[in-house]
C-alpha cells in the first residue's frame, strides 16, 4: 500500500520519465551522422531531470511519515475553484478551433482570474491581454505556429 503521496507521485513521474525516454529514442538520428545536436537531446535532457527528480520526491515520501493519501471535499473554497478551472480547460479545449486561440484564451484567462479570487476587474484584464499577445507574438509570430483563427478568419 502506498504510504503518502509523494511515493505516489515519485512512481507515477519516473514512470512518465521512462515513457518519454523510450518515445525520444524514436525520434531521428539523420543529424548525428553530421556531429550536431539532434532533435531528441533537450526531450532527453528533460526525461533524464525529470526520472531524477521523480526519485528524490519517491525518497522524501518514504523518509517522511506516513499521511493520508488524499482528502478532498467540495465543502472547502480551493475544492471548488480547481474543479470550476478544470471545466473550463475541458470547455477550452473543444472550443478553441472555433471560437479560435485569441478570443478564447483572453477569456479564460480573464475567468480563471475572476474564480481565484482576483477582485480587480481592470488588472484582470489587463493581465489577460498581456499574456495572451505575449504567447501570440511568439508562438504566431517568432515561431510560426499556426494558432486557430476561428470565426475571425471568416
Amino acid at each position: 500500500m502506498i504510504k503518502n503521496k509523494e511515493i505516489l507521485g515519485g512512481i507515477i513521474f519516473f514512470s512518465l520519465s521512462l515513457y518519454l525516454f523510450y518515445e525520444t529514442s524514436n525520434f531521428s538520428s539523420t543529424t548525428e551522422r553530421y556531429r550536431s545536436l539532434g532533435p531528441a537531446v533537450f526531450p532527453y535532457v528533460l526525461a533524464i531531470c525529470l526520472g531524477l527528480l521523480s526519485i528524490v520526491l519517491f525518497i522524501q515520501g518514504v523518509r517522511s511519515p506516513k499521511a493520508e493519501l488524499f482528502s478532498f471535499s467540495m465543502k472547502t473554497k480551493a475544492s471548488v475553484q480547481v474543479l470550476s478551472l478544470i471545466a473550463m480547460l475541458f470547455v477550452f479545449l473543444i472550443w478553441v478551433e472555433k471560437i479560435g486561440f485569441i478570443i478564447w484564451s483572453l477569456s479564460f484567462m480573464f475567468l480563471g482570474q475572476i474564480i481565484l479570487g482576483e477582485r480587480r476587474l481592470v488588472t484582470a484584464m489587463v493581465l489577460s491581454i498581456a499574456v495572451v499577445g505575449i504567447i501570440y507574438l511568439i508562438f504566431g509570430f517568432l515561431l510560426n505556429v499556426p494558432l486557430s483563427s476561428g470565426f475571425l478568419s471568416y
